[in-house]
């Protein structure tokens, strides 16, 4: 990102956490014990993106060279992965009856 004032330097690392800790207080936006940065919403993007579609076309709107990174950032929820160990159970279960 570039400065608003001077537009060749890049905007200060502190200058953008401001922004945003102001953006989330005006969104109420309480974050507890968590520590949530710019780089926070990387995550959030990725694992909201993988829902809906597959990796390797979250890998490239996300902007990596890799679905592992891809994977990486892909914070699944506890209640999707149970709910596919669920059904690996049944799956299991039915190759030996």
């Amino acid at each position: 990102f570039r400065g608003r004032r001077d537009k060749t330097r890049p905007v200060d690392s502190y200058y953008i956490e401001l922004t945003l800790r102001r953006a989330m207080e005006k969104a109420e936006i309480k974050p507890g014990d968590r520590k949530l940065v710019v780089h926070s919403f990387r995550y959030t993007y990725v694992t909201r993106m993988r829902r809906e579609l597959p990796a390797d076309m979250v890998m490239k709107l996300a902007g990596h060279t890799t679905v592992k990174m891809t994977d990486y950032y892909n914070k699944k929820v506890i209640d999707t992965s149970l709910k596919q160990l669920i059904g690996a159970d049944a799956a299991a279960a039915n190759l030996f009856t």
